[in-house]
């Protein structure tokens, strides 16, 4: 038996090793608005899909979301949600038809609501374990005396760096100056499209910063055009750093191939985390006051509608249907309110203000005649076409014909 005198590492053909350097772009891209505001992103490190980074066009604000913001007092309406009340008021931990009351405030008084990526989390750790990596390879390649090797992690290692500088920034929010004014109450209606309701208590500093007006991404690189010169330098730069590591070492390639999947498998573990581990949220106090459960959008709304005290919030915002039946239903619940108080629940079903909301729904329904087993005023495409069709000559002989057929058989 003859020995092979090479190693594994040797024998194995990694000439597409450098299409590692630039998968997973999903993952990078998931935590990219984060990451960009920490520090520990200015460290060279390894990045894989940094082109996930090197955009043409910045953000100007953080993602949204559909939701219908109502300030029921106020009269302000917006038909989005920002990702910081999201992370707040945590929607996702409601069922369908549940409503829920909160009251947001300042942590502590005097101190200036902020909002900034956290310190330690997991996406600073991230960014130290591929620093380490990026410095034990270019140990290695040192020791393998691998020229090339060396040159392309050192671009991919700037790469990172200028992706980062010209993306990074600080979240500012929406500046509140005249706190002397007299102002509306600002408590706020949360209306998502499953039929979720929230409905958050807050001073009007609290609803203008984090509801009514927009959040602002403050970049360090102020220019829009000397970030897209960095991004195209990143770009040539990654171009370059990958064609060098094609020319690397077999050992040196299979090291690196190595520590860009245990990357991908860490950003793919990073941006699965729920997303309120990335932030630091910590200048806002959020307190849950009550929940209720419901079955039916109409049960909902009428327990919110109960809550406010009163049902001009869901005419101005196009909340119900508008139809007749739901005007009439609106009127009526109107009607029935005990302004300033909160209902009261008795195994799961509202008994002050006491009203059987879902009964006059569908006793106005049928009233307006707006219920399924209404037939029409139109009868079907179908129907129409049928008896519209004329009938031919050859199809009314073919039809006589085939009579005496069927009654012989």
């Amino acid at each position: 038996m003859k020995l092979v005198k090479s190693s594994f590492v040797d024998n194995v053909r990694l000439d597409i090793v450098g299409l590692l350097a630039i998968l997973g772009e999903a993952a990078v891209a998931q935590t990219a608005r984060t990451s960009c505001l920490t520090y520990a992103g200015f460290l060279p490190r390894l990045l894989p899909a940094p082109q996930a980074l090197l955009r043409i066009k910045r953000q100007e604000r953080l993602l949204t979301e559909p939701a219908d913001v109502i300030g029921y007092r106020s009269g302000n309406i917006r038909h989005t949600l920002g990702l910081i009340p999201r992370l707040l008021t945590k929607p996702e931990r409601l069922h369908r038809y549940h409503v829920q009351c909160l009251r947001i405030e300042r942590a502590t008084k005097g101190e200036e609501a902020t909002v900034k990526a956290a310190a330690f989390g997991p996406i600073t750790w991230l960014a130290l374990a591929s620093f380490t990596l990026l410095a034990a390879l270019v140990i290695y390649s040192w020791y393998l005396r691998d020229g090339m090797a060396i040159i392309a992690l050192a671009l991919l290692g700037s790469v990172s760096i200028l992706a980062h500088a010209g993306l990074y920034s600080k979240i500012r929010l929406a500046p509140y100056k005249e706190k002397d004014r007299v102002v509306p109450k600002s408590d706020v209606v949360i209306v998502y499209p499953n039929g979720t309701f929230q409905i958050v208590s807050c001073d009007e500093e609290i609803a203008r910063k984090l509801f009514i007006e927009t959040e602002e991404c403050v970049y360090m690189i102020k220019n829009a055009n000397v970030y897209r010169v960095l991004a195209m330098v990143a770009t040539l730069m990654l171009m370059f750093g990958v064609i060098c590591l094609a020319n690397a070492v077999p050992r040196l390639q299979f090291a690196f191939a190595c520590a860009m999947i245990a990357l991908n498998a860490a950003h793919w573990i990073v941006a699965a985390l729920p997303e309120h581990y990335h932030w630091d949220l910590h200048t806002f106090k959020v307190e849950e006051t009550h929940q209720w459960a419901t079955e039916r959008y109409s049960q909902a709304l009428w327990t919110v509608i109960a809550s406010t005290g009163t049902t001009r919030w869901v005419r101005s915002a196009n909340i119900a249907p508008d139809n007749q039946a739901w005007d009439d239903w609106l009127d009526e619940a109107q009607k029935h309110l005990s302004p300033g108080k909160m209902p009261e629940f008795t195994n799961g079903k509202m008994v002050n203000p006491l009203w059987d909301c879902q009964a006059a729904l569908s006793r106005l329904l049928r009233k307006h005649e707006i219920l399924d087993d209404v037939p029409s005023l139109h009868p079907s495409k179908t129907t129409q076409q049928d008896e519209a069709k004329p009938v031919s000559r050859r199809e009314s002989t073919e039809s006589e014909e085939a009579k005496p057929e069927q009654t012989a058989t």
